[in-house]
């Protein structure tokens, strides 16, 4: 079983065709193994173990990254791979569920027969439905009763793994209900076992690394936020190799050559390598660094700002684009109007201190331009201060959607948010990588001049992202 992974992960697949291919063949071939109990849990185990490095190797992340975020939830940010040992127990119940709500009532009650004889040989008298329940859930009762059955059955079996899973049965009449945490299966609900109870898992997880996880979960706090942050990981769309390598260790903050992650070293050695006073991390080099890659901010901010002017254009005005409002000193990126409103819109790509960062950025920006309301309006027009807020690590805003709307259809806005995430991606992709190599990764040719009088945007605090040594928790059994 674990050649067949191996092979598959060593092919000539793209990255995220290999996770793709893992989910949907691979691990997909496992289940009437696993259904049919013909390996134990530990083999499981061992599968995992052994797939899961070749699994780190194809997200090119090191062994230190979190697991969660390879098993976490897939609408969360993480990839939702299955745990095969997880997956053993869970379609063992799935398995004992259907055969006792079998819509062919002779295979339902052969099966209610069978479990009725393995709790009479437990309980030495005719179970009722409450010893049915106390059966299958695991639960000990009484010390003196034998611990296991005459034989290994799948009665026995689903009794180990509801135990196991924390999966709790209850009978009414004989008709079986499944109980997980707030969860309550009925036979109506047979088909949703597996979905429902590994969604919930998967959901844990991730909360696992965004809540308990200081510094990896830090960019995965506004990774959760909306779908099309990770949109690139099923399909790999406007996506190069390299951005996509760099996006899966820019947003655990793992396998970056940065001097600040070498926290063994003394303080002075972990200082930017271009003669900053700052420790030299990734909201660091993204963000805060000047110098010559002060060029390369304002390319990526002018990305995304040509990416709203084009959604614009249709159905707006444009009023001002990167000029000096007359009467302040205020330069917003855009100003555009229609009929009935007038937006003010300023972007900004903040690094992604969890998701009060974008909060923050956001509230910087009604503070700089809620002046222009009063100085701006007109009879019949609205003005309304628009702060555009992207992610360093290409992460999106979901509070951008209710502007966005105002300026195209629903389905463009499902391509322009993957748009400007990829966009933003390569940007800091290209600005990682000319900080360590010093080599510039676009043609300064290719692009208008420069404008001096956009800044990158200023550290607010001491830089909270570097990590300590791995603790034993964020370390790969």
């Amino acid at each position: 079983m674990v050649l067949k992974g191996n092979k598959l992960i060593e092919s000539a697949l793209a990255p995220w065709q290999t996770m793709e291919a893992l989910k949907k063949f691979y691990f997909a071939s496992l289940q009437f193994a696993m259904r049919t109990a013909q390996f134990g849990k530990s083999d499981w185990h061992e599968v995992d173990r052994q797939i899961r490095p070749g699994i780190k190797n194809t997200l090119s992340l090191p062994v230190t990254a979190a697991n969660e975020f390879i098993y976490g939830s897939r609408s969360l940010g993480c990839w939702g791979m299955p745990i095969a040992a997880e997956e053993y127990d869970l379609n063992i119940i799935d398995t004992a569920f259907k055969l006792l709500t079998s819509p062919d009532e002779q295979v339902a009650a052969h099966a209610l027969a069978q479990l009725k004889d393995s709790a009479r040989h437990r309980f030495r008298e005719e179970p009722t439905d409450e010893m049915l329940s106390t059966y299958l859930t695991g639960e000990e009762t009484d010390p003196t009763l034998p611990r296991g059955s005459r034989t290994a059955n799948h009665w026995s079996i689903a009794r180990a793994a509801s135990r196991r899973m924390n999966v709790s049965w209850s009978f009414d009449d004989g008709i079986p209900r499944l109980h997980y945490q707030d969860i309550t299966l009925r036979p109506a609900h047979r088909r949703k076992v597996l979905f429902s109870i590994r969604d919930r898992l998967r959901t844990d997880r991730t909360a696992t690394l965004i809540l308990t996880k200081k510094h990896q979960g830090k960019v995965m706090d506004c990774d959760s936020l909306h779908p099309a942050s990770s949109h690139f990981y099923t399909s790999g769309d406007f996506t190069r190799f390299c951005d996509f390598r760099f996006s899966q260790k820019c947003r655990l903050g793992v396998g970056l050559d940065l001097n600040g992650y070498k926290t063994w070293k003394p303080l002075q050695e972990q200082l930017c390598r271009f003669g900053h006073k700052e420790r030299e991390t990734l909201p660091h080099v993204l963000n805060h660094c000047f110098g010559s890659k002060t060029r390369g901010y304002q390319l990526r901010h002018n990305c995304l700002v040509d990416r709203i002017k084009k959604a614009a254009e249709r159905d707006f005005t444009i009023v001002y684009e990167n000029q000096r409002i007359p009467g302040t000193d205020l330069r917003p990126d855009l100003v555009i109007e229609n009929a009935t409103k007038i937006f003010v819109i300023d972007v900004t790509v903040a690094f992604e201190h969890r998701r009060e960062a974008f909060d923050k950025a956001r509230q910087r920006k009604h503070d700089t331009y809620n002046c222009l309301v009063e100085l701006m309006k007109k009879p019949g027009k609205t003005v309304e201060i628009i702060p555009f807020v992207m992610g360093s690590c290409g992460t999106w805003d979901p509070q951008n959607d209710s502007f966005m709307r105002n300026l195209c259809s629903r389905s463009y806005l499902k391509l322009f948010q993957k748009l400007c995430v990829s966009d933003t991606l390569r940007w800091s992709r290209d600005l990682f990588i000319e900080h360590v190599t010093g080599v510039r990764q676009y043609d300064p040719a290719a692009f208008p001049p420069y404008d001096f009088k956009y800044r990158p945007e200023e550290p607010e605090e001491a830089d909270p992202l570097g990590p300590q040594r791995p603790t034993a928790n964020q370390q790969v059994s």
